[in-house]
């Protein structure tokens, strides 16, 4: 068991300089700490810039060049050689010091170099410090018997091969002289383990994926990717598959009894591993497999693709992680890279298809796949953490500044926008350029854990869940290049995922790429490593345990946020003098700016003091006062204490992610209509600002509002049924800005009506220019189903509040509290509201309800409404037939106003008000593939036939318009897929529709929901219309990720999931539709065939693979 990886080391003629941009009064060469990613790394022909270097430019300022080379020489013999260069220089032969000199010594360095045999190789290290807008360096030898130096020809230089080579800006750390575990890498194995080494006879194992199986069995996946050049992409097709293999005795001491076995065979980059009952699953380039030992010899010979549909054509395209969840699976998608020096790049960035750099869901009960998020880049492990919560992380790279661990939510984006120019070298694949990320509309989530690159983490592997211990219920994080495992604490404020990273051990023989407990209790840790800087000090290979000695060591257990600090606790007492002395504690915040580029620096970096430190009664905590905190920051803490017995802590540092500063007071508990909202802090559903949108809602302004709402002077009445925002101008869109309303754009209405809803808006009312105030003074108002209005003002944060003031249900009642953050500042509402209701012959029988949180503070608990408010009243409550709870559209007013500028809204979105569970039933086809038995035909003259299992619609000229094949049987909560042909017919599926008269009036009118099959070039094709009503309620303006996935000329598959009144679409397991309305919550599905007028050559459309499978309410929904 090996991989391409861990045989001989390849090279590549020419001299590899790496480039480092350093800060601090220096004057010799400094040494550098180790396992950081240059600023520059080119291979050159030679060694001979005499001139100013081309790394000059690219890193300006003062900067640290490092070279590790070798050359030969035309025949043997001593050669004289001699360095010369501007600044501090260093050169060593085979590791000895040759020449050390200072910034302003000569700069010139002479030694000599001896060739024992004809094509031996001499290995040298050359390091410089520059400083400014000169860098030259040049390496010459006299041959022996030559008078001069002469520059060394391309040909004798050899570095060893980096197919990647990559970069990431920013100022590099130097070494530094403190103990291990203070700023570097801890000391070595975690002294609270033990280790072992499981070593089969010849198996040097590179581990791809890991896992037990019930039996106890541990079972490991090769892993031996190729990797690209400077210049050109590898074969990926043409490398040896993978296996899987048994490693036997791995759970015993007895090296001898070490033993593979293969197990499976016919894999590409096996990136995941898990066991369910007897079946063992196994994520690969291209694919989810189920294998299966049918005759129990042991070797799993019967393969089952369950999940599919994702490309898989780049070297580094990998299907990460695999994770079971409630009969789902969860799989990352990596993205693919090419040379950043093809035209079209400027970054190792390359093109992708659908569905790359998403989490992808498979269910297993109908072995359909969807991707659930996006905005993934290179997600190397996917893992369950606390509370059943699923998390992942990433890679530095582009739009990634740095390594993080981010917690899992569907809907939601994480960051990387996939490259979609045109790159003429991936032409021929792509010839309209790549496919926008996934959910690239919505707002970038922040991740639980910044894993600060190069000073912390380097490229982070597996995460784990610790089940038991002393740190039971956080997380371990693998790491490949830096080697070791790092600890995360996590715990939750205001609802969100935050916490800390700690270093936890080194002393393993590899970068870790995989983690997993064995039924022993003991740790199992898998390496790998790859050509270049992408391995742990060279190595590429590994497999080993730790397995827990009881040793209790001297280290931070915890680090919780507080309102004005931080909550350290350790593991072991420490002297209460000590921990009360605030100068002992090192505290530093700092943010990251993502761009395009390869990584990112620290930004708005900030050296804080902590002012006072509260011992814990026990002595093994503190409680840190620190001022001037900010949320959206990650947070440097750094402490060197004794624990009481002796010991030196085992590291020094934590690095906090602080998202969210809890709030002073408690949040206050409320409850509307009987039904808790918030009963304490630990149940806090997330309040105030930035709370991204929870699983179950949908936002309604993302990075912008043009697919679920309209300005109403710009697109009367209804929405638009045009348009298409690309990838690139949603990058240009600031989420933090908003959309902004006024009297001259209107109001800006939702597409889609709400009844019982949980609101989350929040708004910026802008001063006046003179600095006055009054009732126009940044004048807007949020309409509760167009009815109800919660007045937004600049109110200013002293004032006394009025029914007309911001926070006030307007002229009906104030805010009990004023909340107010002042003109010119963004606040947050959180909306919890409760429709009227109407018996069937449209008698109210209750009123309105609401509750509301100005900026995290309660201002109106369970408010009844009797009617509507402000100039919405005269209106009144007017139900549609049959209604029993009123319903509307959200109006957020377009007021005049005498502020300076308009009012703004962001971060808008809607959930329901209670949490429904579904149970699904079995799925069954709606279509037996035979006949149209269940099926009658409505409204227009158009034909529709069954052909070889397929049901064939065609438009008929002068049909009376469109003609609908509809279920006699009405559904409520389902999933419905379908598979659609068509190729210049207007079509869709009506879903929870009605016909005028009954289903039994043949020519009855169609009205409802349908999902859209747009062959045109719009590409609106999943998208929702609303036949017979509003028109366009979710067209795909901003979702350029949907319009791509359509695939024109071809089958397209498409799934709909119905559950409550939020309505969501797929086409070809890409998100498309994502729709909350209250207008119509049953009804019939039917298969649309469009009218054409008089246009005579009848096209076509054609339907097959029609399924359907029914949700029952009651048992508990799998969440992410």
């Amino acid at each position: 068991m090996g991989s391409a990886a861990s045989g001989q080391v390849a090279y590549e003629t020419g001299v590899a300089v790496q480039v480092y941009s350093v800060e601090g009064d220096l004057t010799n060469v400094p040494k550098l700490a180790p396992h950081q990613t240059p600023n520059y790394e080119q291979l050159h022909e030679a060694l001979d810039f005499h001139e100013s270097a081309p790394w000059a430019e690219a890193v300006p300022g003062k900067r640290v060049i490092v070279i590790q080379s070798e050359l030969t020489c035309p025949e043997p013999g001593k050669y004289q050689v001699r360095l010369t260069g501007n600044g501090a220089l260093r050169f060593q032969v085979w590791g000895g010091v040759r020449g050390d000199t200072t910034i302003g010594d000569p700069e010139v360095i002479e030694t000599s170099m001896v060739w024992n045999d004809e094509g031996s190789y001499v290995r040298f290290n050359i390091q410089q410090l520059t400083v400014g807008e000169e860098s030259n360096l040049a390496l010459e030898w006299r041959a022996p018997g030559a008078e001069d130096f002469e520059s060394i020809p391309a040909e004798y230089w050899r570095s060893i091969a980096d197919p990647t080579r990559v970069t990431s800006p920013g100022v590099k750390r130097l070494s530094n002289t403190r103990s291990p575990g203070d700023g570097k890498a801890v000391a070595g194995l975690h002294p609270g383990y033990d280790i072992a080494t499981i070593r089969p006879t010849d198996s040097k194992p590179s581990v791809g994926a890991m896992t037990f199986i019930d039996d106890g069995r541990l079972i490991v996946g090769t892993f031996s990717p190729k990797q690209r050049s400077n210049v050109a992409l590898p074969d990926i097709d043409s490398k040896e598959p993978d296996k899987l293999y048994e490693v036997r005795g791995a759970t015993g001491n007895d090296a001898d009894a070490y033993e593979l076995v293969e197990i499976a065979d016919g894999f590409l980059e096996p990136s995941g591993l898990c066991a369910i009952g007897d079946a063992l699953y196994v994520s690969h380039r291209r694919a989810v497999t189920r294998l299966t030992d049918q005759d129990g010899d042991g070797y799993f010979e019967t393969h089952h693709t369950v999940g599919e549909g994702w490309e898989g054509w780049n070297y580094h395209q990998f299907s990460f992680g695999l994770i079971h969840h409630h009969g789902k699976l969860y799989v990352a998608l990596s993205t693919a890279m090419a040379p950043p020096g093809w035209e079209g790049m400027g970054t190792n960035a390359a093109t992708n298809g659908p569905m790359r750099g998403s989490m992808i869901e498979i269910d297993l009960a109908t072995e359909s796949v969807r991707v659930i998020a996006g905005g993934l880049r290179t997600p190397n492990t996917v893992a369950m953490g606390p509370e059943g919560s699923l998390f992942y992380a990433d890679n530095q790279g582009t739009w990634f500044p740095t390594s993080v661990l981010s917690h899992v939510q569907p809907g939601r984006f994480y960051g990387h926008f996939n490259r979609t120019n045109i790159v003429p070298n991936l032409a021929d694949r792509f010839p309209e350029g790549g496919h926008p990320s996934t959910y690239s509309d919505q707002i970038r989530s922040t991740p639980v854990l910044y894993l600060p690159q190069n000073e912390f983490i380097n490229s982070p592997s597996k995460a784990l869940l610790i089940e038991d211990g002393p740190f039971a219920g956080q997380m371990l994080i693998g790491e490949i290049t830096s080697g070791g495992i790092r600890r995360g604490y996590l715990e939750k404020v205001n609802g969100q995922w935050q916490g800390a990273a700690f270093r936890f051990t080194q002393g393993l023989e590899c970068g870790v790429n995989r983690l997993d407990w064995g039924p022993d209790g003991s740790l199992y840790i898998g390496g790998i490593g790859a050509g270049g800087s992408w391995a742990w000090n060279g190595t590429r290979f590994g497999l080993q345990r730790m397995t827990p000695n009881g040793k209790t060591v001297f280290e931070m257990l915890s680090v919780s946020a507080t309102p004005d600090g931080f909550h350290v606790r350790f593991t072991k007492p420490i002297d209460a003098e000590w921990l009360a002395d605030a100068s002992n504690y090192d505290v530093e915040q700092w943010n990251y700016n993502p761009t395009a580029q390869y990584g990112g620096w620290k930004t708005n970096q900030e050296i804080l003091k902590a002012a006072e430190a509260h011992p814990d009664e026990d002595g093994q905590g503190v409680r840190l006062v620190i001022p001037d905190l900010k949320p959206w920051r990650c947070v440097y803490l750094r402490m060197l204490p004794t624990s009481l017995d002796g010991e030196t802590i085992w590291s020094t540092e934590a690095f906090y992610t602080l998202n969210m500063i809890p709030t002073a007071e408690p949040i206050e508990p409320s409850t509307i209509n009987g039904r808790i909202i918030v009963s304490d802090e630990s149940d806090n559903p997330g309040i105030g600002m930035g709370v991204l949108p929870p699983a179950d809602a949908v936002a309604l302004i993302g990075r912008s509002s043009k697919g679920l709402m309209y300005h109403s002077n710009v697109e009367p009445k209804r929405m638009a049924n045009k348009g298409a925002v690309t990838q690139d101008e949603l990058i240009q869109m600031d989420p933090a800005e908003g959309v902004a309303v006024s009297k001259s754009l209107g109001n800006l209405m939702s597409s889609a009506t709400f009844g019982d809803q949980r609101l989350h808006l929040e708004w910026m009312a802008p001063a006046r220019e003179d600095g006055g105030y009054g009732k126009q003074t940044g004048n807007s108002g949020v309409y509760i189903q167009g009815r109800y209005e919660v007045q937004v003002l600049s109110t200013p944060a002293d004032k006394a509040l009025e029914p007309w003031e911001a926070g006030s249900l307007y002229k009906f009642k104030p805010a009990d509290v004023n909340a107010s953050a002042g003109p010119g500042e963004w606040q947050s509402y959180d909306i919890w509201f409760r429709a009227a209701r109407f018996d069937e012959s449209g008698n109210k029988t209750e009123n309105a309800r609401i509750t509301l949180y100005w900026n995290g503070v309660l201002v109106h608990h369970d408010v009844e409404l009797p009617q509507p408010t402000g100039s919405a009243a005269k209106h009144g409550e007017p139900v549609r037939e049959g209604e029993t709870m009123l319903t509307g559209p959200l109006r957020l007013q377009g007021h005049w106003s005498d502020a300076e500028g308009p009012v703004r809204f962001r971060n808008v979105w809607v959930a329901p008000l209670e949490t429904s569970t579904y149970s699904p039933e079995p799925e069954r086809d709606l279509f037996d593939g035979k006949s149209l038995d269940g099926w009658v035909v409505r409204g227009g003259q158009s034909e529709f036939a069954v052909d070889n299992g397929e049901i064939v619609g065609t438009a008929v000229p002068n049909s009376g318009g469109n003609t609908f094949l509809m279920t006699e049987q009405t559904y409520r909560d389902f999933e419905l897929s379908y598979e659609i042909l068509t190729t210049d017919l207007n079509s869709g599926v009506q879903i929870r529709s009605h016909v005028d008269g009954g289903i039994d009036k043949r020519s009855g009118k169609i009205r409802g929901y349908q999902v859209e099959g747009d062959p045109t070039d719009r590409r609106y094709s999943g998208g929702i219309f609303d036949e017979g009503r509003r028109g366009w309620l979710n067209p795909l303006i901003e979702k350029p990720y949907a319009r791509h996935a359509w695939r024109q000329g071809e089958w397209n598959q498409i799934r709909v999931v119905a559950k409550g009144s939020r309505i969501q679409t797929w086409v070809n397991g890409v998100p498309a539709a994502d729709l909350m309305d209250a207008m119509t919550a049953e009804g019939h599905i039917g298969l649309q065939v469009h009218g054409v007028g008089a246009r005579d050559d009848r096209p076509t459309v054609r339907f097959r693979n029609i399924k359907l499978r029914e949700f029952k309410p009651g048992a508990a929904d799998c969440g992410c």
